[in-house]
């Protein structure tokens, strides 16, 4: 404002706006501006005290039934969550004497929603529970891609997808997955052009992403499916109990459709181009080792175990090599038979001496498809090795599981004479290495490492099928899980010993044991949750020593 003029420019006209007040007495000019911030005070007052009636009237603030179900029941939970906690808490020595009735006073309050959308009653919770499963299965992508595991050509084809699954709102099933053919199918054109040295290696690009791709959505499939019955529990109260469990069921058939589809896949490509699978098993394997020691590097440092400047050096080793594997062509050979038997976990720290007379013992056998390997309910008489090919677990003629090349089945025949627990099926033409549980309990009988090393890998099996459906190992990945049960030992308690399993999570593995209190001896194969145990005939157990 300049000699009573007030000019105005702007506009993408480059307009001129000038207004002139030349001639206007102060006093009108007052009135002229305290009419304007009256106005606008009168606006904003107005806003202020009717839009929440305004929002609330257009029903903008409702939460649809389904969701405010799911809220208020998730809201209980962490409730009893938080009281178990301080019962918890009660005991221990340095927090007992507290003034509970004060604690009690920040508990949280259960959720309360009144404004609902629609009718409770009439709610559709198996839509709301799919698209829960469906959101945890797409940061799963995002969780493998940040370890290592999914590359970003895998996590774009697979993150886009689902997206278009969310957008229906659960209404489909989880299994109804056509966009999978379509990402995972490898163009015939590519296929015929693979020979020419220029095509060869964007073959095998998409190849590998392929690969990737369906082996993430296998782990998203397995990860998800853990979380099925928390996610039921929540819709329980409402629902009750049976309806509840056919929801449970319903959804882990759908997640069980899926991780086979996944799974047959993976088989075919193995069929298909086995050299090329086997160069990529390997690639992918090196990285994941790699990552494991940046990881482990990372932590070290950020503990303060190792200097700065000496950390960043391991890290760029660690990178070079990466990079190396990178770099480097993909190896495509087949490992022979006696190479897969040397590289199982339970022959690791043998002698040669020993390793060599476990492969004399192993007699090489082929299935032809559809042969039945091993028949639930039979004792047994040995255990394979899987060297070619694959093999369909079936519980009841359900299909629960397909493995491949370096499965190891039927350990627990040769260690404690148990009955199959599934039927074992050729899915392809198999080639295995079969061992007898005779001439492996001698050698076991000479060779302590051998029975050990044989225990603890049945032991880390059985942990993980009793334990990954419960707390606090639901929440676990499946490497963190895998990782956290190789921590596990088996040990061999003595008749009449007994073990301190305070703080510790403990399986038995075979013979029974006595706990105080329970008139009925325990039986294996089941977790001993107890503080402490003993054997009368002696027993094998796994520990892990921190709960």
């Amino acid at each position: 404002m300049t000699k009573g003029k007030i000019v105005i420019e702007g506009g993408g006209s480059e307009a001129v706006i000038e207004a002139s007040l030349l001639g206007i007495s102060k006093r009108i000019r007052d009135q002229f501006l305290f009419l304007i911030s009256g106005i606008v005070l009168l606006t904003l007052l107005v806003n202020a005290t009717t839009i929440k009636f305004l929002v609330n009237g257009l029903g903008l603030t409702r939460i649809p039934a389904v969701k405010a179900k799911m809220m208020t029941a998730t809201s209980a939970s962490i409730v009893k969550n938080c009281e178990n906690e301080m019962d918890v808490l009660k005991s221990d020595s340095f927090l007992g004497g507290a003034n509970w009735s004060r604690v009690r006073d920040f508990l949280p309050q259960p959720i309360v929603i009144t404004d609902v959308e629609g009718d409770p009653d009439a709610i559709d919770t198996v839509a709301e529970t799919r698209r829960r499963i469906l959101e945890k299965e797409s940061s799963n992508y995002w969780k493998q891609n940040r370890e290592g595991l999914l590359g970003a050509g895998g996590v774009n084809q697979l993150y886009n997808n689902i997206k278009e699954v969310l957008d229906q709102g659960g209404k489909v099933p989880l299994s109804d997955r056509d966009y999978l053919d379509n990402i995972w199918e490898v163009p015939k054109w590519m296929e015929s052009l693979k020979g020419l040295p220029v095509f060869r290696q964007i073959f095998m690009d998409r190849l590998a992403t392929t690969y990737e791709s369906a082996k993430s959505f296998v782990i998203a499939q397995e990860e998800v499916a853990k979380l099925v019955d928390s996610l039921v529990a929540n819709t329980e109260g409402d629902i009750g109990k049976e309806a509840a469990d056919e929801k449970a069921k319903l959804l882990k058939e759908e997640i069980m459709q899926n991780r086979l589809r996944g799974l047959n896949f993976l088989r075919d490509m193995r069929e298909d181009y086995p050299e090329l699978i086997v160069g990529i098993e390997t690639k992918d394997a090196a990285r994941s080792v790699l990552n494991h020691e940046r990881n482990t590097i990372k932590k070290l440092k950020a503990a303060g175990t190792i200097e700065l400047d000496e950390a960043d050096q391991m890290i760029v080793d660690v990178e070079g090599r990466m990079k190396e594997i990178m770099d480097r062509a993909l190896v495509l050979r087949l490992p022979e038979p006696e190479e897969i038997l040397r590289e199982v976990t339970w022959l690791k720290g043998l002698s040669e001496d020993n390793i060599t007379k476990i492969i004399g013992l192993s007699n090489k056998r082929t299935y032809q498809p559809g042969d039945m390997i091993m028949e639930q309910g039979d004792r047994g008489d040995g255990m394979i090795l899987i060297t070619r090919g694959s093999v369909k677990i079936s519980i009841m003629d359900t299909v629960v599981d397909i493995l491949g090349r370096g499965s190891v089945i039927g350990e627990m025949a040769v260690l404690a004479g148990v009955p199959r627990t599934a039927d074992v099926i050729a899915d392809t033409s198999v080639t295995a290495l079969w061992m007898r549980s005779k001439e492996m309990n001698e050698a076991m009988a000479k060779s302590p490492a051998l029975a050990q090393g044989l225990w603890e890998t049945a032991g880390r099996r059985f942990a993980e099928n009793l334990l990954k459906s419960q707390e606090p190992y639901l929440h676990m990945s499946q490497w963190e899980f895998r990782r956290w049960l190789s921590e596990g030992e088996v040990d061999s308690p003595a008749p009449d010993d007994s073990l301190d399993l305070y703080g510790k999570v403990a399986i038995l593995l075979s013979g029974t044991a006595t706990v105080q209190g329970t008139p009925e001896p325990v039986n294996a194969i089941t977790r001993l949750n107890v503080p402490k145990a003993s054997f009368p005939d002696g027993a094998r157990v796994w520990i892990h020593p921190e709960s």
